[in-house]
């Protein structure tokens, strides 16, 4: 889709006030294997999934990095501390915190949105206990919807989802397990979200599949992980530095 409702371009809509950060990402949440003690929330938005780790974990800490100011301000009703600026000018002194203590830093949507998203996990590691690790989702390029537009000459961007238009970078299941390899880090779990207009795909996909059959588009002879892959929206990873 390259147009809004009222007829706008999707471009005209950067720099515009946009709330994210509205529902609880309880997938990625749900990577979760311990209670956490102190958490950083990179890119927290409104804070709703801060709010909801401090109902589950009452003993829980949570910290918000939150550049837009407005969000930042609302972020605080739900949070124990927000950091109204980018990751790489966080002030931990200034919230009683000294690197090494979180043992949960949070990307919820957050990494294709950074210009070097590997040098933010490598930074993450500093700030990280002894046997902390990291939650991201990030969306996946190979999606059978993004390969379509391909095939007809299209790459159209949007205000949300996958080709959200203030993404910078772009990952496949591949692209995400070398983001994190090649940062240092070790992949402990790595699920996957359907695209629920989708899911009626998985039950009837076998290994060498027939394949999958669009209008300008048709997935024939793939193995089973790979007719997957495509009709993936996000991957959800819990890493762990290597140590």
């Amino acid at each position: 889709m390259t147009e809004q409702p009222n007829g706008a371009y999707v471009w005209q809509s950067l720099g515009q006030p946009h709330d994210y950060g509205q529902w609880v990402h309880g997938n990625l949440l749900n990577l979760i294997r311990r209670p956490p003690q102190l958490v950083l929330d990179v890119g927290c938005g409104l804070g709703v999934n801060g709010g909801f780790l401090k109902q589950q974990f009452p003993s829980c800490r949570v910290m918000g990095v939150e550049p837009v100011r407005d969000m930042a301000l609302r972020a605080e009703k739900y949070l124990d501390h927000v950091f109204c600026c980018q990751f790489e000018n966080i002030d931990l002194a200034s919230a009683g915190v000294q690197p090494g203590e979180f043992d949960l830093v949070i990307f919820s949507d957050v990494l294709e949105h950074l210009y070097h998203p590997w040098q933010v996990l490598q930074d993450t590691k500093a700030i990280l206990s002894r046997d902390g690790v990291v939650l991201a989702s990030i969306p996946n390029v190979r999606h059978i919807k993004i390969v379509d537009q391909l095939i007809r000459g299209e790459w159209n961007y949007d205000r949300s989802g996958v080709m959200d238009i203030t993404h910078i970078r772009f990952f496949t299941r591949i692209g995400v397990e070398k983001l994190f390899s090649e940062t240092g880090y070790n992949i402990d779990e790595l699920t996957v979200r359907i695209d629920p207009e989708l899911q009626q795909f998985v039950g009837r996909i076998q290994d060498h599949t027939d394949g999958i059959h669009l209008e300008h588009c048709d997935l024939k002879k793939f193995k089973r992980q790979d007719i997957i892959e495509f009709l993936v929206l996000q991957f959800l990873v819990r890493a762990s530095p290597n140590r």
